[in-house]
């Protein structure tokens, strides 16, 4: 990562990539808010609860309709489980 931004120098167009990969790198295990996915950084990590896909990367939404048809999108902030 030093040797990438000291080859960039003053081009300012990838700093915000570059943090995402800096917090990619220095999350832990146990780390709140991690980084499942470099193009799509709002993925959770979401428990399904079956023996043969224990786990999937999602982004779950709430779709609220109204009596005026308005639909809203609705995203979960929490990490959630899939399970009945």
């Amino acid at each position: 990562m030093r040797e990438l931004e000291r080859n960039l120098g003053n081009i300012h167009v990838y700093d915000k990539l570059i943090e995402t990969f800096k917090t990619i790198l220095s999350q832990k295990r146990k780390s709140p808010n991690k980084i499942y996915s470099i193009h799509e950084p709002q993925v959770l990590c979401i428990s399904k609860g079956k023996e043969h896909k224990k786990y999937g990367f999602d982004n779950k939404v709430s779709v609220i309709r109204s009596s005026e048809l308005f639909l809203e999108r609705c995203p979960s902030a929490t990490n959630m489980t899939d399970t009945r």
